[in-house]
């Protein structure tokens, strides 16, 4: 306390006060700095598992759609067929 007495009376109160607030100032800019990096972080984390995460539904999603498009490719080809056969037995009670 003492030293903050001996500087108001050296320097004078306003530079003891500027002084004061630039160290606030850093101080503060300084701990709003990592505080950003910090959420950054956690923040850069949760969108990298958010896009595997996306990935993987997408990749399941492709699957799931691959197979039901086979299944569908099926059933056309049996009706395509069944169709052909009726067709065929049309052709000769015609004849």
């Amino acid at each position: 306390m003492n030293d903050v007495v001996q500087m108001i009376s050296t320097i004078g109160f306003p530079c003891v006060c500027c002084i004061f607030l630039a160290w606030y100032v850093k101080y503060s800019i300084d701990k709003y700095t990592t505080m950003i990096a910090n959420l950054n972080a956690e923040h850069r984390t949760d969108l990298t598992r958010m896009s595997e995460q996306h990935s993987k539904e997408i990749a399941e999603l492709n699957n799931n759609h691959k197979e039901e498009t086979e299944s569908l490719k099926d059933a056309i080809n049996n009706n395509t067929l069944a169709l052909q056969k009726l067709c065929d037995r049309l052709e000769k009670e015609c004849e």
